[in-house]
């Protein structure tokens, strides 16, 4: 691709990026109790709620987010001690993930969980798949 080419295509998607995403990193340890950069319950509802562009950043997050459970699922499988079990010709595309985490928040709100707003995301999908597909081998950390 010419110089010029590159040039107007990153033209073109500069504007589409935006810093309002982004929160700063805390200062110490990422160990640390410190809060760190992610999306929570109450960030997710209102990003959904918000303009398009918002909404497709945080799906694209899930989606990484989906992507990172996956792989760690697949090395669990692997030592023999799965989070949760689908199919495995189950394809779990960015909806289906939305559709587990819509259906934890849900969930939570009818059973009124404290403090759930905080809890960040990642998490609510993880227990969300674990419940969704559960394992019932003997050798599974999650059993049901």
């Amino acid at each position: 691709m010419k110089p010029r080419r590159i040039a107007i295509a990153l033209a073109l998607c500069v504007p589409l990026v935006s810093t309002s995403y982004a929160q700063p990193v805390p200062k110490g340890d990422f160990n640390s109790d410190a809060r760190r950069p992610e999306i929570t319950v109450k960030d997710y509802r209102e990003y959904v709620a918000g303009q398009p562009a918002e909404r497709t950043v945080v799906y694209l997050y899930i989606a990484g987010i989906g992507d990172g459970i996956r792989w760690a699922n697949i090395e669990a499988t692997l030592r023999k001690q799965p989070f949760y079990c689908a199919a495995d010709k189950l394809p779990m595309e960015t909806p289906d993930l939305l559709d587990v985490l819509n259906r934890e928040i849900e969930g939570a709100a009818k059973n009124k969980v404290s403090k759930f707003d905080e809890t960040p995301i990642g998490a609510v999908l993880l227990a969300g798949l674990i419940r969704t597909f559960p394992c019932t081998n003997t050798t599974s950390l999650h059993q049901r």
